[in-house]
């Protein structure tokens, strides 16, 4: 008998800060954040050696561990804790599987907030990380020195994006560049910054009297990624609480949510 030995480098190391709305409470929408890590199983520090037996069938798992959070927020810009939901590590394989029964717990307990309407997720548009989709855009701007998402080309109903500091300290990690004080930056380099970001997806909800839209950018390595660009946004026919996404993450990558409410 035979064997194979391997050594793979943890590159399917990834980022996701995802945000989910569930529905509105007063003034407040009522939202599940997911913050998850990528990473291979390892117990080899930074490498894996993978023994590969040509009589059985060995599969290495690729896992995502982090939390689950329930927040609030009245403008969709700044989010109160309401609830550490938990903690998980699950395997990728089994993502939306797995995921479910935390998404429909995080709902469960979201209709106990006083007044709770739910929301609804009217449709959605996948992009692949392809600059050239036309469900929304993402335009650099020089002179404020700033990222702005809209639905249309030069809209005037566009949202300046947020970098959270721990994808910002996520970044400064992988790149080795100075990013955490994002606000030092010189100009020059924080437009190379902005413009690595592409269009992942975006999701169109009706949550009571408003609607809202989350953008999801992301940056990364496209090799290895299968991800394809849609021509046109997708009508959703599931409740909130079963639609589950957010492992469509590049090699090396990060992905975070921005909303913007109408």
């Amino acid at each position: 008998m035979q064997f194979a030995f391997f050594r793979l480098s943890a590159c399917s190391y990834a980022y996701q800060n995802s945000l989910f709305p569930l529905g509105i409470s007063g003034d407040n929408i009522i939202f599940l954040e997911v913050e998850l890590e990528r990473y291979v199983n390892t117990s080899i520090g930074g490498e894996m050696l993978i023994l590969q037996d040509p009589l059985s069938k060995n599969i290495i798992e690729t896992r995502w561990k982090g939390n689950l959070r329930i927040k609030k927020s009245n403008d969709a810009r700044t989010f109160l804790l309401i609830e550490e939901l938990a903690y998980i590590d699950i395997s990728d394989k089994d993502y939306n599987l797995a995921l479910l029964p935390y998404f429909e717990k995080a709902m469960e307990k979201a209709r106990n907030e006083l007044f709770f309407e739910e929301a609804f997720l009217l449709k959605t548009a996948g992009c692949g990380y392809e600059r050239s989709c036309t469900m929304f855009q993402l335009e650099p701007d020089t002179l404020e020195l700033a990222l702005y998402s809209s639905l249309e080309p030069n809209s005037k109903q566009k949202t300046k994006i947020e970098f959270p500091k721990i994808l910002l300290q996520k970044y400064e990690n992988v790149t080795q560049l100075n990013f955490s004080e994002i606000e030092t930056v010189e100009a020059e380099s924080r437009m190379e910054f902005y413009k690595i970001w592409k269009p992942c997806s975006a999701r169109y909800y009706r949550i009571g009297d408003r609607d809202m839209v989350i953008y999801c950018i992301g940056w990364g390595q496209k090799r290895g990624y299968n991800g394809i660009k849609e021509d046109q946004w997708k009508p959703n026919l599931l409740p909130v609480e079963q639609f589950v996404e957010g492992n469509d993450v590049m090699v090396h990558g990060q992905r975070f949510d921005s909303c913007q409410i109408f």
